[in-house]
């Protein structure tokens, strides 16, 4: 088989990733869900299971993991089930995209995600964490086939994997999970997703109380935006911002000190705009401001509660869901 051509780039992530670096692991990653390569990986998933363990590596397939880890461990699960409090959110049934987004919020520069493709731990620099990373691209069947055995081919041989089984103790507590990706996608499973008081103090701080003061770190105009919903519970329909065109421009003058009064109204004039795609983006940085906020120290991230989202029956209705009781605000808005 020819060489490889693709080239392989490099992910950085930081020192806080939560996955153990296992050298050995190859893992498939996806800032989307896309059917054509997931349905392909699924149909050859063994196949390809075999090909990486002849090279002396475990592929790491996330969709699959999480199915057996749901099938062959439903005592485990269970067990963890009345450990979790009243006030407390469980996940009872992640998605593989809740696995990719939390591994992607430790990146190390403020790249969001990742396309679909292969990451693999190379070695530990300073602050961060290099991972050799190979994007990958479905044209056809064929020609994803290729390329995943070409990158196959081409990575170094090394020994095999040693693999670990669950196993429990005679009191049916978890002795041991697994692991690298195997135990963490276990833990979100498991873990609970306690909701945390929010606190906006009278410097206008978006603290997390609940976890140990967690700050939420917006820019001036996402911070505009997601206080203007805080004070809103009820929600405004997304072409009614126009409206309230002043009160957004009155909390973002008190969060900047800025005398260039044109380009402020011109930021919220995009914001409030419905031709325009500045709102989306803003609560778009706000969902990933809050996700590293909680996973930064949890690994787990209720985040669903507290951005800006569209009600389910009416997708331009938009509205943060945290229930009031859990906000509380110093600030002047």
């Amino acid at each position: 088989m020819a060489p490889i051509k693709k080239k392989l780039y490099y992910a950085l992530f930081r020192l806080n990733f939560p996955l153990r670096t296992e050298e050995k692991q190859i893992i498939y990653i996806e800032d989307k869900y896309d059917p054509r390569i997931n349905q392909f990986m699924e149909k050859h998933y063994e196949k390809f299971v075999k090909l990486f363990a002849d090279r002396g590596y475990d592929f790491a397939y996330v969709p699959i993991l999480l199915k057996k880890i749901k099938d062959e461990n439903p005592d485990i699960i269970q067990n963890y089930r009345p450990t979790i409090s009243v006030n407390s959110k469980t996940k009872k049934n992640p998605v593989p995209q809740d696995i990719y987004d939390s591994l992607f919020s430790f990146l190390k520069y403020k790249k969001n995600s990742l396309k679909p493709g292969f990451i693999r731990y190379k070695a530990t620099v300073r602050d961060r964490l290099v991972f050799s990373y190979f994007q990958l691209r479905f044209v056809s069947e064929d020609d994803f086939r290729e390329q995943i055995e070409r990158y196959i081919q081409n990575v170094k041989f090394v020994p095999a994997v040693e693999k670990v089984s669950y196993q429990k103790n005679k009191d049916d507590t978890i002795k041991q999970f697994g692991i690298g990706i195997n135990e963490w996608i276990l833990q979100i499973f498991t873990q609970p997703q306690k909701l945390s008081n929010l606190l906006v103090t009278k410097d206008y701080r978006i603290l997390l109380t609940d976890y140990d003061n967690q700050e939420v770190d917006l820019t001036p105009l996402q911070k505009a935006i997601y206080l203007f919903f805080l004070k809103h519970p009820e929600g405004v329909l997304f072409e009614d911002l126009k409206r309230n065109k002043e009160e957004l421009m009155n909390i973002y003058k008190k969060l900047v000190n800025r005398e260039n009064e044109v380009a402020m109204n011109k930021s919220i004039a995009l914001l409030v705009d419905t031709a325009d795609n500045s709102f989306y983006e803003k609560c778009s940085c706000i969902r990933e401001a809050f996700k590293e906020a909680f996973i930064k120290k949890y690994n787990i991230s209720p985040v669903d509660n507290y951005c800006i989202t569209g009600n389910e029956e009416h997708f331009a209705h938009k509205r943060i869901p945290l229930d009031r009781k859990f906000v509380r605000i110093e600030a002047d808005i």
